[in-house]
């Protein structure tokens, strides 16, 4: 329980002998997202049982940041975002580990939802799948051609991605 006590110290809170989840949104997004905080009762008055109920919670929310802060809709695409910076921080093996254990958890949870998402969320945030758009503004970017060719080629990619979302 310690690991998780050290990653989730200021996301709940005890107010009148309950705990509650909190998440502060960050000023930048705060319009887009339409509050300034999250916050959840976790119907519990111990604090073990209510880093268990947060991390789920705070999972979620962080998502919809992430997502507000790539603009997109697809809640998928955003736990991919979040998963992969969560990833990327330098961390022990044991941190690892727990991180991936919950990311794996994550996914079963999307995949009993919605076939063959969770599974593309874990390959994707492991990067073992990449999307296929997710590098075409760069790709495109680099193009030494005129800017109707350009258009073109965006198309045409835009189009395979439809058939073939990741890659």
């Amino acid at each position: 329980m310690g690991y998780y006590k050290s990653i989730m110290p200021n996301l709940i809170e005890k107010r009148y002998r309950r705990w509650y989840a909190v998440l502060d949104v960050p000023k930048s997004i705060q319009s887009a997202i339409g509050k300034r905080r999250y916050f959840h009762k976790l119907e519990t008055e111990s604090e073990s049982v209510a880093i268990r109920r947060a991390a789920p919670l705070v999972a979620r929310w962080k998502s919809a940041i992430a997502a507000a802060r790539a603009g997109t809709d697809d809640p998928v695409e955003a736990d991919v975002l979040f998963w992969r910076s969560a990833l990327a921080e330098d961390m022990d093996e044991t941190s690892e580990m727990a991180t991936k254990d919950a990311l794996l958890e994550h996914a079963e949870k999307i995949e009993s939802e919605n076939k063959g998402r969770g599974s593309t969320l874990y390959k994707r945030a492991l990067g073992l799948e990449t999307g296929t758009l997710e590098h075409l503004d760069e790709w495109v970017a680099t193009l030494e051609v005129e800017p109707k060719t350009k258009d073109m080629s965006r198309a045409n990619v835009l189009r395979m991605a439809a058939r073939f979302p990741t890659i």
